[in-house]
């Protein structure tokens, strides 16, 4: 059930990540060095009906709620993040603001 569940999850992420790049044309080498690091795709769930439905699961709500002992928890953003082949490493950096 569980790998079943994460299949599903890298096939509908993965399709919308695809769909959201697919307008850049652009090869590697052309990118910034920012961008040659990863493939930054945020929202995702406001414009994929299918990544929305696993993003707001009560699932993941629950586990992040018992994880952190609180009575609620609220999302703030969603994110994919993609390496591409042949793509420079990531330099050592701080996601504070998340």
């Amino acid at each position: 059930m569980e790998e079943n569940a994460l299949k599903y999850a890298r096939k509908v992420i993965g399709a919308a990540v695809k769909a959201r790049i697919e307008p850049d044309r652009r090869k590697l080498e052309e990118k910034s060095l920012f961008e040659q690091s990863f493939l930054q795709c945020g929202y995702l769930a406001w414009d994929f009906p299918a990544v929305n439905d696993f993003v707001f699961g009560k699932r993941f709500a629950g586990i992040a709620k018992d994880l952190m002992k609180v009575s609620s928890v609220r999302l703030w953003h969603d994110q994919a993040l993609y390496k591409e082949p042949g793509g420079r490493i990531t330099d050592c950096h701080q996601d504070e603001s998340y």
